[in-house]
């Protein structure tokens, strides 16, 4: 655990928490590993699924997860929640 003091940062400076990595993973069940993985670290996360045309059957997708792992949590603001 680690302090802040209005030294390190401007009292009204709003933490962007930082891109440590990101996984492209090939499923659901990889995606909740990583989650896991990330909540018992205490790291932040933003999860997206996306679909990629086969390259070979135009009619084909596969789909991925790209997980960013986050130095800490991001913060939403109340006007952004859908």
């Amino acid at each position: 655990m680690w302090a802040m003091t209005d030294s390190d940062h401007g009292a009204d400076e709003e933490l962007t928490p930082q891109l440590v990595q990101t996984h492209v993973l090939n499923g659901v069940d990889e995606a909740v590993e990583h989650l896991r993985a990330a909540a018992t670290l205490g790291l932040g996360v933003r999860l997206r699924s996306y679909s990629v045309r086969d390259q070979d059957d135009a009619e084909s997708y596969a789909t991925y997860w790209e997980l960013d792992v986050l130095t800490d949590h991001p913060v939403q603001e109340e006007d952004e929640v859908e």
